[in-house]
């Protein structure tokens, strides 16, 4: 694994601040994705593991099912196809979890749909899109970009978008707040390639609030 390094903005020069002094990370996994194979993941996490003094594991299994409708599942064939890739993503992380004492796995039921600081920040969140021309122009766009490639043919992709955005609202409403769920100072975000809308998100480019305890270190394969 190798860290991406000379990324500028607020993320990446907090996230290698972070990585620079071993603190608190939380790694991505998306459920359908084909990089997070098991030797991916089992290279992943022992980078991470011995590059941090802790690591959380977050696999968004529930927000998934907002995907997979969107994409033109029935709900309960989006809830299937969600537990199902989550459940595939945390067999692959086990050998690793076993391994070390400082990583853990979110379950996203348990430890965020019932966390109060989660749920006022989506609804926070959602009250900018609908106030927001220009967050609600990145969040479509960036569930465009997920959805439109694997869109059934029946299904319009301005339904699939307007299913769509829960699930990329859901995820960043959790990161935003993670380092208080955590109870810690800063986190690093650890991911296999950019994102733009969190980058602007800590950056404050859509409600003015710059974020210094949120960070972004992008780890690929080699």
């Amino acid at each position: 694994m190798e860290i991406i390094q000379g990324l500028t903005g607020t993320a990446f020069e907090t996230g290698y601040s972070i990585l620079e002094s071993r603190g608190s990370a939380i790694v991505g996994m998306s459920l359908g994705n084909s990089y997070f194979n098991r030797p991916t993941i089992d290279e992943l996490l022992y980078f991470c593991a011995t590059s941090f003094c802790s690591l959380s594991v977050m696999i968004p299994d529930l927000p998934a099912e907002h995907t997979y409708k969107a994409l033109g599942y029935s709900a309960e064939q989006a809830q299937r196809k969600a537990r199902l890739g989550g459940n595939t993503l945390r067999n692959h992380c086990q050998g690793e979890v076993q391994l070390y004492d400082n990583i853990s796995i979110f379950d996203w039921q348990r430890d965020v749909e019932s966390h109060g600081e989660y749920c006022h920040q989506l609804e926070t969140l959602r009250l900018l899109y609908n106030s927001n021309p220009n967050f609600k122009e990145n969040v479509q766009s960036a569930t465009a970009g997920v959805v439109q490639r694997k869109l059934k043919k029946e299904r319009k992709i301005e339904d699939a978008i307007e299913e769509g955005i829960h699930y990329l609202l859901k995820e960043l409403a959790f990161l935003s707040v993670a380092p208080s769920v955590l109870g810690v100072e800063r986190i690093g975000y650890v991911y296999h390639q950019q994102w733009k809308i969190y980058e602007d998100f800590v950056d404050g480019k859509f409600n003015g609030i710059k974020r210094n305890d949120l960070g972004f270190i992008i780890v690929n394969s080699v």
